[in-house]
């Protein structure tokens, strides 16, 4: 499942630029490589969603889904040129839109799309609550009966001790 087009990819990367990373000596990107890449890039972002949202994406894709393929399809491109020498900024891109991935994964990120049970974002419908564990016993808080008085707590706990 694609979820850039060529048309959307050339308006996240300049198109000289687009034709030098697909080695094109006609000027015009190798489209061919560029499908390739781009199934690549759809496939990892499956891989991701797979389990929390119903696959294939219904079209059109989220924008969040198509900009985070458009950065792993330009990482794909500079690595397949020269992985030692990858731009920071297009290294940078990628760990982004895995970390995006990943929040999608954990659920602290959803997408307006349906959900692998056929509700939508990917969510079960059912409001879920966590909460740590205290830290600390309530100790200042004992009650004896229906009244709390500091010094019979210091008067028991003295005799429980002799």
């Amino acid at each position: 499942m694609r979820y850039v087009t060529a048309e959307e990819f050339t308006g996240h990367i300049n198109k000289q630029v687009l034709a030098q990373l697909t080695d094109s000596k006609t000027g015009e990107p190798d489209m061919e490589l560029l499908e390739h890449v781009n199934d690549d890039a759809a496939s990892e972002v499956d891989d991701y969603l797979r389990g929390i949202y119903a696959l294939p994406l219904p079209e059109p894709a989220p924008r969040t889904i198509k900009a985070i393929t458009a950065d792993i399809m330009k990482f794909r491109l500079y690595e397949r040129r020269d992985a030692g020498n990858l731009p920071d900024t297009i290294l940078k891109l990628y760990q982004i839109a895995i970390g995006k991935l990943k929040d999608i994964q954990a659920r602290r990120l959803t997408l307006a799309a349906p959900g692998v049970d056929g509700t939508g974002s990917g969510g079960s419908g059912v409001i879920k609550q966590w909460a740590p564990a205290p830290l600390f016993r309530p100790h200042f808080t004992r009650l004896l009966g229906d009244e709390f008085t500091p010094t019979s707590h210091y008067e028991t706990d003295c005799k429980k001790k002799l």
